[in-house]
């Protein structure tokens, strides 16, 4: 009998690789969502001061003070030819931590412990705010759990003109 027809047919062997073979992708799925790092190296920012997109790596915690001096928030960009520049790209909101939860975030990376006494900061439903960039420009920013918010970061899921959906940019 060959080792093959043995595995097949309920032997203890069987069962052993069935169960290393479930420990390992357990092992896997759990190393890759534990790890609380970025899908991507590097995403748009938008430098407030200049108007410009900017290119910094996706561990970066906004408000993000640049070399100059001048503040990049996080940039959720897309591509919509009916509805962004020449290219058909266009910025749909910005992201940026309270000055609260960001002292957390940045004493405690993604993919860290929080200890409970100090995450309150990041446990509040305002702890994360959006602006379209007229509005950050104007420094109007809301929460991105209130009803504005809502309204503001939906702005990314369809085009405003033949409702399609959009497609994310990243560097």
């Amino acid at each position: 009998m060959s080792a093959w027809s043995k595995i097949t047919e309920g032997s203890w062997l069987s069962y052993a690789l069935i169960g290393i073979a479930t420990v390992a992708v357990a092992y896997l799925v759990y190393t890759q969502a534990a790890s609380g790092g970025p899908r991507f190296k590097q995403v748009y920012y938008y430098n407030l001061e200049t108007q410009s997109l900017v290119s910094l790596p996706a561990d970066s915690i906004p408000p993000v003070v640049m070399g100059d001096g001048t503040t990049a928030v996080r940039a959720y960009v897309y591509d919509c030819s009916n509805c962004g520049d020449e290219n058909g790209v266009f910025v749909a909101f910005l992201e940026r931590y309270t000055d609260d939860a960001r002292a957390v975030r940045s004493k405690y990376p993604l993919g860290t412990t929080i200890p409970t006494d100090e995450a309150g900061p990041l446990m509040r439903g305002n702890y994360m705010l959006v602006a379209t960039p007229e509005m950050a420009l104007a420094g109007e920013w809301v929460s991105r759990d209130s009803q504005r918010g809502g309204q503001i970061t939906a702005l990314g899921l369809s085009c405003p003109i033949t409702d399609e959906s959009l497609v994310p940019i990243n560097p």
